[in-house]
């Protein structure tokens, strides 16, 4: 297991580095949108998985297809943290420990869905709804309005 995620990994890496440089030029939130419907089928994937290769190929998947999501999503937030520059520490905090809170409350009732229903390969379909949610937050800062206003 450490070998194969290791490779995936590695893998996933090498994309995030080509996707840091795609996504310059590529509109954001298109790309915002397409990662999210990847990664989702990747989670379905990994619901299908029986055996160590299939599992190195689906978590290499999932690594690729999830840099494809995170990075213009990242780039969003440190865009729209940068618009608060005096709160910018602070915007970042926040976020951090509502995203931390919020993983908390997901795992508790979580773990309350599979008290109920055992089946714990159901997790990999509400992981894939929940990646579909990245495309409602496509909205990118209108930070090239904002530095335009501040030239005049």
């Amino acid at each position: 297991m450490g070998g194969i995620t290791t490779f995936a990994l590695g893998a996933s890496v090498i994309f995030t580095l080509y996707m840091g440089k795609i996504s310059d030029t590529i509109e954001r939130p298109w790309l915002l949108n397409v990662g999210s419907v990847l990664t989702s089928m990747a989670w379905i994937i990994k619901y299908f998985v029986t055996s160590s290769f299939d599992a190195f190929l689906a978590q290499t998947l999932y690594g690729i297809c999830k840099s494809s999501a995170d990075i213009p999503f990242q780039t969003f937030l440190y865009e729209k943290a940068a618009l608060k520059s005096p709160e910018t520490d602070e915007f970042i905090i926040y976020r951090e420990i509502v995203l931390n809170i919020s993983k908390y409350f997901l795992f508790i009732i979580l773990a309350g869905i599979f008290l109920i229903i055992p089946k714990v390969n159901l997790a990999f379909i509400i992981a894939a709804i929940f990646s579909l949610g990245l495309m409602f937050l496509g909205k990118p800062p209108k930070i090239k309005q904002i530095k335009q206003e501040f030239k005049e």
